[in-house]
């Protein structure tokens, strides 16, 4: 009897801030970023691939990840 494949996706959302700590700099400025994206499992949930956008002060970035976890 053959296994069913399962299948699933999902959205993801991030958002972070945080402080840069450099010895020759005084500055209490938090920095902060934010982004969005879909990843997908298909066989089963080791197997994904995700697409995300992330956008900070000055920066913007598409990423994308395939990978099986083990």
């Amino acid at each position: 009897m053959m296994k069913r494949k399962t299948r699933c996706a999902s959205w993801i959302a991030s958002k972070a801030s945080g402080r840069v700590y450099y010895n020759r700099e005084s500055s209490n400025k938090w920095h902060k970023g934010y982004g969005a994206g879909l990843w997908f499992a298909w066989l089963d949930r080791a197997n994904t691939l995700s697409v995300s956008y992330a956008r900070s002060e000055g920066h913007n970035g598409i990423y994308a990840r395939a990978g099986f976890a083990f």
